[in-house]
């Protein structure tokens, strides 16, 4: 289970940084973090741990901050890699955006600092920043592909 870390002066100092390397904000900064996401959370992940389950129900968004996670997903009996993904990639956006059962499993394959967008925060930032909405959109449309 993941460790969820305090949102103090040094872990919201990260955030920025990582929002800004997905693509999601171009101006974001250290003091906005808790405004824009009040119900959102930094999470600690060590190698091995699930961060989301492929089928399980969800609706969060997922920054990887540090670290370095496993994309899998499962076809019947045979298991399949489908990406690795580094600091600075989102993920979780197919299920936010849509139907909100996720569509693969994300594993930590190094220790990992995760930013959880919490989707009533998520919802909020889609209609203030409809420039968020076009490019997790972009990114579901080409990942299901």
């Amino acid at each position: 289970m993941a460790d969820k870390l305090d949102l103090n002066e040094e872990t919201v100092g990260i955030l920025p940084r990582a929002l800004r390397m997905a693509g999601l904000f171009s101006d974001v900064r250290s003091d906005d973090i808790p405004a824009l996401f009040p119900n959102s959370g930094l999470l600690q992940y060590f190698p091995s741990e699930h961060i989301i389950e492929q089928d399980a129900k969800g609706t969060d968004l997922y920054v990887l901050c540090s670290g370095q996670v496993i994309i899998t997903k499962t076809f019947g009996s045979a298991g399949v890699t489908l990406a690795t993904l580094q600091q600075g990639a989102v993920f979780g956006e197919m299920a936010a955006l849509r139907d909100g059962i996720r569509a693969a499993t994300v594993m930590a394959q190094t220790a990992c600092l995760v930013f959880c967008i919490g989707s009533r925060d998520l919802q909020a930032v889609l209609k203030s920043h409809p420039q968020v909405a076009t490019l997790l959109q972009a990114l579901a449309s080409q990942r299901s592909q």
